[in-house]
């Protein structure tokens, strides 16, 4: 299928396939290509490139998109994406607009979709809104109650008992050790700890954003940088715990009060409580590879 030593022409064969199945009404065989499919988008990923080479790719995809008369926002959002992506800070929507691609067609809109594309005539619900990460997508309340719990406690189990000089050891240069990668937690547990109370004290409060990859993170709080893991994650589980107290007191309607963000628009307190769940299970295959590592290679 395609050819093997042109990755991009096996993933054309792939989603070509994919739509050939959907199509002739085969979508169960439709959703295991599109599966294969992800697996090669991701492996193809597994190695991204740094801020500036970023950075300049983007600028390289934006140039050729106006050479060949692409929507003049696409571009300039694009410019303005590698910008930020070279200077290490976020990219609001207000740079960086609501992203829509037709199902059918492939057809892009910025902003707003029409009630029908105008190159292949489908309706509205046919297009599909492109998120900014899949942190995002929908969990219902009690979808995210079980996840904060259940990734406080598998992370719990990855770190316990282990010396902390063994958790201060990356795996490798340039790479977070479990206490730098408890410290980024503790930063993100404490913004969510943060902005639920004033969700529910204000009406749509303006939030902030922050680049969190950077330690130690800040937005409307901020995280210790000195502190040793077994601290760390001491201060972790009470946020935790606190943060689960308090979103189980919550009646149903509270739970779709709302702020304002500058990456992500309106969002509620649903919508965070999935963003931040989500957000510490991304890491825990980090926090037990780094583990392994230090207990590897002791102090």
């Amino acid at each position: 299928m395609g050819d093997p030593a042109d990755p991009a022409s096996s993933l054309v064969e792939l989603a070509r396939l994919a739509r050939s199945l959907e199509a002739g009404g085969i979508y169960n065989g439709a959703k295991l290509v599109r599966a294969l499919l992800d697996r090669e988008l991701a492996r193809a990923a597994a190695a991204p490139l740094d801020a500036r080479e970023t950075g300049a790719a983007v600028v390289q995809l934006a140039g050729r998109l106006e050479e060949e008369g692409e929507d003049p926002r696409l571009v300039t959002a694009l410019r303005a994406a590698a910008d930020a992506a070279g200077n290490g800070r976020t990219l609001p929507l207000a740079d960086a607009p609501r992203a829509w691609a037709c199902r059918t067609c492939g057809r892009i809109w910025l902003e707003s979709v029409p009630d029908w594309c105008p190159e292949c005539e489908a309706p509205a619900v046919a297009a599909r809104e492109q998120i900014p990460v899949w942190y995002l997508e929908p969990m219902s309340p009690a979808e995210a109650l079980a996840g904060l719990e259940d990734g406080l406690e598998l992370l719990e189990g990855l770190v316990d008992g282990r010396p902390d000089d063994a958790l201060a050891i990356p795996p490798r240069p340039g790479e977070w050790s479990v206490r730098e990668t408890l410290q980024h937690l503790v930063a993100a547990e404490r913004l969510l700890s943060t902005r639920i109370p004033r969700i529910l004290a204000e009406d749509d409060p303006e939030l902030s954003a922050v680049a969190a990859w950077v330690l130690p993170a800040s937005d409307e709080a901020t995280a210790p940088s000195d502190l040793p893991a077994s601290a760390l994650l001491a201060t972790l589980r009470e946020m935790r715990r606190e943060t689960l107290h308090r979103l189980r007191g919550l009646e149903a309607p509270d739970w779709a009060r709302t702020g304002r963000h500058p990456e992500w628009g309106s969002v509620t307190i649903a919508s965070q409580a999935a963003y931040f769940t989500r957000h510490l299970w991304s890491h825990l295959a980090q926090v037990r590879a780094a583990a392994r590592s230090g207990s590897e290679h002791p102090a």
